[in-house]
Order: C-alpha cells, then structure tokens, then sequence
C-alpha cells in the first residue's frame, strides 16, 4: 500500500498530488491483478522455454486491463511533473511571456539541453532546483524519469505491451523493456511493477523538494447572480 501526499487544497501542487496519489492506486492495482494473472496462468508455465539467458518466457498473454491500468498510472505521473512545472512559471517573473504549452517539466541527458529546455519553459530561475533530478549520464538514479518519458510517449500512441518471465531461480513477473524514441534501450526486460513503483516514488521526491519554493494562495470567493 501507499500512502498519499498530503497538501492543503489552496497550495499550488494539490492538484500534482492528487494526480501522484491516483498513480499510486493505479500501481497498486496492478499488483493485485498481476498476482491473480500469475496465479491462473500457473497451468501454462511448461509451455513456455528458456531464452540465451535463462529467462524464462511465458507465452500466455497479459490480461488487456493490465495494460490500460498502467498507461493510466504512467499518464497521472507525467500530469504530475507538468502541473508542477506550470505552476513554478506561475511564480516567477515570466508568468505573462511563456504560454501553457511551453511550460513543460525538462527531462533532459545533457546540461546544454537542459538550460535550452528550462529557458523555453520559463523555468530558467528553477534550474539549481530542478538539475539534481535530470537523468545526466552522472546521475544515474535519474533514469526512471527516461523510462517514464518514453512509457508515456509510447502510451499516447500505442498500448504499453508486456510479457509474462522470470529467471531460472526467480519469481515470476510482468517485463518488457523500455526504449528511447531513438530505439536505444533504457531499461532492458524490467519488471514493470517495481519500475512504476520508482518512478512514483520518483515523482514524490520532485514534488516534495518543490513544494517549499511555492505560495499557497488565498481562497478565492465568487459572487454569482442567481
């Protein structure tokens, strides 16, 4: 289980949270119908054979819902990211010259990249706030934002497939590997589970280091005439 982050409704990324807070209800679904999968599909595991590196490949299929439940959870963490990159344009001074559609959350592999990302954005006041999660080649434990990155691209376009595997002395799980949009591997056959667990706890990780540099607003009171 999971548990939420909690902000007040009036601070700038609650809306961030609750999209978090959804993924992770999505990632826990996905437990539950993994294991149930796994369970019914105990029957066909003879059928299947060991590859190069004895790893075990299952040829029944992976139930459709599996899919979906994860493009959902992949779409709510993206939202995440962008709804806190909006809302840092919000409080800085380029509020008024950058548009909705330019302020995107920098994912970025290079520093060049990544100034020439956050200028666009009109997050170039955020870049000491924002540099420590880019997935730069020295920082390695970055690379789930890749790998979320190219999920959700995928997502948009196609269905997110995976497979049934598991190594000679393992348990069995849902894999694929995750591709860049050059055909580059960034994570070669990944168990998905343990992957959107990262990137979740990922997420919170940006949003919970963010969080201090954003103003609450006051409640705002609207006067209708009936």
């Amino acid at each position: 289980e999971t548990s939420a982050m909690h902000v007040p409704s009036n601070h700038p990324l609650f809306g961030a949270c609750e999209r978090l807070a959804r993924a992770e209800h999505h990632i826990d679904d996905l437990v539950v119908l993994q294991d149930d999968a796994l369970e019914d599909s105990e029957h066909h595991v003879r059928s299947g054979e060991y590859d190069s590196d004895d790893l075990f490949i299952e040829p029944w299929p992976v139930p459709l819902a599996f899919a979906l439940i994860l493009g959902d959870a992949i779409h709510n963490l993206r939202c995440a990211l962008e709804y806190l990159a909006y809302e840092l344009v919000e409080e800085s001074s380029d509020s008024g010259t950058v548009t909705a559609r330019d302020r995107q959350f920098p994912i970025c592999t290079s520093p060049s990249d990544f100034a020439s990302a956050t200028k666009k954005a009109g997050l170039a006041s955020y870049r000491d706030l924002l540099r420590p999660f880019q997935p730069f080649p020295t920082l390695p434990d970055n690379q789930w934002l890749l790998c979320l990155r190219a999920m959700s691209n995928r997502d948009k376009h196609r269905m997110l497939e995976a497979h049934f595997a598991a190594p000679r002395a393992g348990e069995f799980a849902i894999i694929r590997s995750i591709y860049d949009e050059s055909g580059i591997v960034i994570r070669e056959r990944t168990a998905i589970i343990p992957l959107a667990r990262e990137m979740a706890h990922g997420v919170r990780t940006v949003l919970t280091s963010c969080s201090s540099h954003l103003t609450p607003r006051r409640p705002s009171w609207y006067l209708y005439r009936l």
